[in-house]
């Protein structure tokens, strides 16, 4: 049994590592922002499907425990992963290895992120092998 305790900024969102919480085993948990632009998805549009890995950088990751997106292009912010009814080119989702953040890009979905994104930001809540 563990003392649930009030961790003074755990609703605020950074760039850096912060510890956040527990998880249910009794490991810290951490909350980590990973803002990624339109260049690191390429420059060149696609006429089919892509898989981009691109490294987030964080070391010692034992277990991923929640990921979400946040996508601004042009004047709309969207969430991701995203589908869209119509049309499944815009179909893109991401998975996290303890490594890299990977994504599996529909054609339209990909022209979209490299020609109009503001930006993406990953945020991840994880617990680490160290502690």
């Amino acid at each position: 049994f563990t003392v649930a305790k009030h961790f003074e900024h755990q609703d605020r969102y950074y760039i850096g590592e912060h510890q956040v919480g527990f998880w249910f085993d009794g490991k810290p948990l951490y909350r980590r922002v990973i803002s990624l632009g339109a260049s690191q998805f390429g420059t060149t549009e696609a006429t089919a499907g892509k898989n981009i890995e691109i490294p987030h950088n964080i070391p010692n990751i034992k277990d991923i425990v929640k990921q979400e997106g946040i996508w601004r292009t042009g004047d709309q912010y969207r969430n991701f992963p995203s589908n869209y009814y119509g049309n499944a080119g815009w179909d893109g989702h991401f998975y996290c290895t303890a490594a890299n953040i990977c994504f599996e890009l529909g054609t339209a979905i990909y022209n979209r992120l490299i020609s109009t994104t503001t930006f993406l930001y990953i945020v991840l809540c994880y617990t680490k092998t160290t502690d």
